[in-house]
């Protein structure tokens, strides 16, 4: 996202619902439903990034140490 998409999408995320709901009827009495489209998908791709935030933070606890869990294991290896 570049910094025009950011600070829509801080309008988005910070705005009342009052003010949501104002912004939205404007938006449909101008009949312009590519806000709306644009609105979505900067919510859609912000969620995309925090879940891909997540999946890092799964990567990195396991990346931990897990010898032990292994040495343990190895008792029940078929030799």
């Amino acid at each position: 996202m570049n910094d025009r998409d950011l600070d829509n999408l801080q309008f988005l995320l910070t705005i009342t619902p009052t003010q949501l709901a104002a912004w939205y009827d404007d938006i449909v009495a101008r009949g312009d439903q590519d806000d709306i489209e644009y609105a979505m998908e900067l919510i859609y791709a912000a969620r995309n990034e925090l879940e891909l935030q997540l999946l890092e933070i799964h990567d990195t606890e396991a990346d931990e140490d897990c010898s032990q869990a292994a040495a343990y294991l190895k008792r029940f290896q078929l030799k």
